[in-house]
């Protein structure tokens, strides 16, 4: 089948709508989605550093966004197996991820590491909780997880960003190649076209990562790679509502949704 383009039908079951797409193909690669062949019908794409699948829409503001939150570094293996905090090692390579050299960064445990206040948390100890690229999923029994992963922003700028205070634009990112983190202008560009169409977002309320333990679980919140004082700007969702706050810790845990450069 060489027709990629997507099937869609809509049911209405107990008064709702619920909408089926059928995609045909094999997905494109994140790595190879041009502006031109992204457009308002949502598609997938396949993240070919791992092989995890993405939505991806070009939105009301004209940009081509995720649709889902980036679950990229994630291995269930290493949470269902560590007997003690484990860390893993990622290598990001310009060839496939959004970085200008490889790099090889650690990334700690965002629960485990987060609960001592040490390399994932606060000020004190080794890392002060801004040095030191942590990540965490939902579960620890997902090998996919569906809401994506929290990442803090060490993490989120591959290891780029860190120290405290560090007010550097990210123009590196863990995004595919040829993806990056959004500004705070593209947010705010979000936020105020997209409207009532919430839900061509997607947003999911999973809450942040804060200190070892999910923390405001009704609310969704997305990194940006704008600095504000000693914190990020970030895109925060409650109750179909968008609105861009500048108060993003970068120790805390918060979902990627990268945009095409």
């Amino acid at each position: 089948i060489t027709d990629r383009d997507s099937a869609t039908t809509t049911y209405n079951v107990g008064g709702n709508n619920v909408t089926l797409t059928a995609y045909c193909g094999n997905y494109t690669p994140m790595q190879t989605v041009t502006a031109g062949s992204c457009t308002a019908t949502p598609r997938m794409a396949r993240d070919s550093r791992d092989g995890q699948n993405y939505t991806i829409a070009r939105l009301a503001d004209g940009e081509c966004w995720m649709i889902d939150n980036l679950k990229y570094g994630y291995s269930a293996d290493n949470y269902a197996s560590a007997t003690t905090p484990y860390t893993t090692t990622l290598t990001l390579n310009p060839t496939d991820s959004d970085v200008t050299q490889s790099r090889a960064i650690t990334v700690y445990d965002l629960h485990e590491f987060g609960n001592n206040g040490e390399e994932c948390y606060g000020l004190s100890g080794a890392g002060g909780g801004f040095e030191n690229p942590c990540m965490r999923s939902v579960s620890s029994e997902e090998a996919t997880p569906i809401t994506g992963v929290w990442y803090n922003y060490a993490a989120a700028t591959a290891g780029i960003i860190t120290g405290y205070p560090n007010n550097t634009e990210s123009t590196e990112s863990i995004c595919p190649k040829g993806w990056t983190l959004p500004t705070d202008t593209q947010l705010g560009n979000l936020d105020a076209l997209i409207g009532s169409d919430l839900a061509s977002f997607n947003p999911v309320y999973g809450g942040d990562y804060i200190n070892g333990s999910i923390e405001y679980d009704v609310r969704g919140v997305w990194w940006s790679s704008t600095p504000h004082d000693s914190n990020r700007y970030v895109l925060v969702s409650i109750s179909n509502m968008l609105t861009v706050g500048n108060s993003g810790s970068q120790f805390n845990g918060f979902y990627v949704r990268c945009v095409l450069r």
